[in-house]
């Protein structure tokens, strides 16, 4: 870490950390863009109260929402947080951030009702054959983790071969993402196999159940597919 640094050259090495998720790089990677945007000529020790309260003004500027901007402040004080233990930056962290005023925001989990899940059951089963790929793909995904208690991150990535038999009833292997937690999950006996029978539907035998776009989108499309039903 070198004070005279570029500024994004600093946050785009820690961007490259070999121990973060790809989730979370992407997530550097737009934090390092908007910090492009904001002061592409800065140096690593022009980093003051000022110019991180100028960030702030810059995100807002934007027109991001509280929470999205509070995620970019906090991945800029990565990059601080370790100068200040190596010295290289007098001010603490707190200090730094003295002049923030964007608090998070409260969020809302909105979750489904088992009538809204036969219903979006049934509307996959009615019209899996004439439904777009794309939308096909989201919607088994959804209620497979539905049906499943699985985060959508694991979702995107489970693949055929994490189904295993265990006295001949299928099962699913997994170990998260987020928590690298072992689950096993009894597809063929929770909720009547529905589960297994959403994987039925795609007569796949190879590769990842569900060919999903991003998480983010993923999240996007099912929310307004079950407002459209």
């Amino acid at each position: 870490l070198d004070r005279s640094s570029a500024a994004s050259d600093v946050y785009k090495r820690q961007c490259m950390d070999t121990c973060i998720r790809e989730s979370t790089r992407k997530n550097y990677f737009r934090t390092l863009d908007t910090l492009g945007e904001y002061a592409p000529e800065a140096a690593f020790c022009d980093i003051d109260k000022t110019f991180v309260c100028g960030y702030e003004r810059f995100l807002c500027s934007m027109g991001m929402k509280a929470n999205t901007i509070v995620k970019h402040m906090k991945h800029l004080k990565k990059a601080p947080r370790q100068a200040c233990l190596k010295g290289y930056v007098k001010h603490s962290i707190e200090e730094l951030f003295s002049l923030c005023n964007v608090k998070p925001e409260k969020t809302f989990r909105e979750s489904l009702t088992t009538k809204e899940l036969v219903v979006l059951y049934q509307f996959l089963e009615n019209n899996f054959d004439t439904m777009e790929e794309k939308e096909r793909e989201i919607l088994s995904g959804l209620l497979f983790s539905c049906l499943t208690g699985l985060r959508s991150s694991d979702i995107c990535s489970v693949e055929y071969s994490n189904i295993k038999r265990i006295r001949n009833k299928r099962w699913l292997f997994l170990t998260m993402k987020k928590t690298s937690q072992k689950v096993f999950i009894p597809i063929e006996q929770m909720f009547s196999g529905k589960a297994l029978g959403i994987i039925k539907l795609f007569h796949r035998t190879r590769g990842k159940l569900f060919h999903m776009p991003s998480v983010s989108y993923t999240h996007l499309r099912a929310h307004e597919t079950v407002l459209d039903l």
